[in-house]
């Protein structure tokens, strides 16, 4: 299964290039002949067998193409099922339980974790030189055949291996601290790909804890690209999460299901999700590092918005309270108002009642800058919702702000006291009843309004977040102002509209 996914990998990556024989170093057949050698006993079909045995390189465009597609026709076909996205990260080489655990302080614990763990930034490598090229103090990538490598002892309790590296226009020497073991991973002759910055040393360029990657037909992690650089924990390494994000890709990404419409990817210039994911994590440039960011930022914006837009019918579903009277019997205050309305104020009144008077829930946001007249507009919301026999309440988010309401709306309704903080109107045939209720009140005076909340002798209720507490009951609560609604939690705006 793991080869087959990996061949996959390779196929699509040849296609996406062009059919340039570019998928991977070394070309195409160098990576199938050793494919074939590890995995070929697994491929059951005869003429899968053989063209992945024929060669593509010698082929011409149109033959490549022809090629490509019955092989991955072929490969659609095997018996084999891909793992599922859901599936323990443990079926990936390299992680036992010990390794398990530490990849769940990073919140891994199956592959499509592996697949969404994203790296923080990439180190750009792509800057293949030859060594007779290379630059000092900059980050670049050089490949070349391993002439010398060994093990040496330096200092009290500290080895290193050095490699002298050469191609066909010099040599370098490579050397990694505390690494000995390099020695032997770097046999004489291997091709070899090291990337990383160049200093002088003693008059010589060296290379000092490079990158480094056999050249041995596979895909490139960890030198000559993009690579990519992800949060780590105590007993993990980037080559170590490198390999195990880039074995997750071969064997889950075939089980990522887009979701997203075919229409919309394409009106939106967005690369399929699969190749989104693939593209964050190893890129084949900057441009598609940036197109896989915009992919997967629309996909996570586009959920928030799907969420919001559930929410908001969910709530329309609700039973509303349908407000009867006729908005006319509002001209008598507007008219002792000492300012005219302004024409966009007369319209988000008109809206708003306008939705009052249906029988679904209404949920509104009036935006405007501070002075434009909100205030006024929700006063004459919650004095209509009193014409309609409802009580009704501003919440605001500090003591101070809502005690400004208060006086504001006392003034404006003409009222009088009744003692402590409750003011009444007589501006129309019916008194108005309006109460303050915030945290600063003496206890007495707080159950005082409480009592009156309750028994629906308080119209207008002005307060904090004391509204929102137990002991806080509404008679027949119809209308709803939250002020400044921002610097309240969801769950407090949605205690009050309950």
């Amino acid at each position: 299964m793991e080869g087959i996914e990996k061949l996959k990998r390779i196929i699509e990556l040849e296609e996406k290039k062009g059919y340039q024989d570019k998928a991977v170093l070394g070309g195409l057949d160098r990576f199938l002949k050793n494919w074939l050698s590890l995995y070929g006993g697994s491929v059951k079909d005869p003429r899968l067998l053989r063209l992945l045995s024929s060669g593509y390189s010698s082929l011409d465009i149109p033959m490549r193409v022809a090629w490509i597609r019955e092989v991955k026709e072929k490969l659609e076909n095997t018996d084999e099922k891909p793992r599922r996205v859901s599936s323990s990260i443990t079926s990936i080489r390299g992680i036992n339980k010990k390794i398990l655990q530490k990849l769940s302080r990073l919140g891994i614990k199956d592959i499509k974790d592996l697949l969404y763990f994203f790296p923080r930034r990439h180190i750009d490598y792509t800057r293949i030189r030859k060594i007779g090229e290379i630059e000092v103090g900059v980050e670049q990538t050089i490949i070349g055949f391993v002439w010398e490598a060994r093990e040496r002892q330096v200092g009290k309790g500290m080895k290193i291996a050095e490699a002298i590296i050469g191609d066909e226009t010099g040599n370098i020497k490579a050397v990694w601290f505390n690494q000995p073991y390099l020695a032997k991973i770097l046999k004489t002759n291997s091709k070899v790909v090291l990337s990383g910055k160049v200093d002088v040393f003693r008059g010589r360029k060296v290379m000092e804890s490079p990158e480094y990657e056999l050249l041995e037909g596979e895909e490139l992690l960890h030198t000559g690209r993009l690579v990519p650089v992800y949060p780590l924990t105590e007993g993990i390494t980037q080559r170590m999460m490198r390999r195990f994000v880039k074995e997750a890709l071969d064997i889950g990404i075939y089980t990522v299901e887009e979701f997203l419409p075919g229409r919309v990817i394409e009106e939106e210039n967005l690369l399929p999700l699969r190749e989104a994911i693939r593209q964050a994590h190893f890129p084949d440039s900057m441009e598609m590092k940036e197109r896989a960011r915009r992919r997967l930022a629309f996909d996570e914006l586009f959920i928030i918005q799907l969420g919001v837009l559930s929410k908001k019918e969910e709530w329309k579903r609700g039973e509303g309270i349908s407000f009867k009277e006729d908005p006319s019997s509002l001209d008598r205050l507007i008219g002792s108002l000492p300012f005219e309305l302004t024409g966009a104020q007369r319209r988000v009144l008109g809206e708003i009642i306008g939705d009052m008077r249906k029988n679904e829930p209404m949920s509104r946001l009036l935006q405007g800058e501070v002075g434009s007249g909100k205030t006024i507009v929700a006063l004459l919301a919650m004095v209509y919702t009193w014409m309609n026999g409802y009580q009704s309440a501003l919440m605001a988010p500090t003591e101070i702000l809502a005690e400004q309401h208060f006086d504001t709306f006392s003034n404006i309704l003409k009222c009088e006291s009744l003692g402590g903080y409750i003011m009444t109107s007589k501006i129309f045939d019916k008194p108005i009843n309006i109460g303050l209720l915030i945290g600063g009140m003496g206890e007495r005076q707080k159950r005082m309004v409480q009592n009156l909340i309750r028994e629906g002798v308080i119209d207008i209720i002005i307060g904090t977040h004391t509204l929102i507490q137990r002991n806080v009951e509404f008679k027949n609560l119809g209308f709803v102002v939250v002020d400044e609604q921002h610097r309240f939690g969801v769950l407090q705006r949605h205690a009050l509209r309950e």
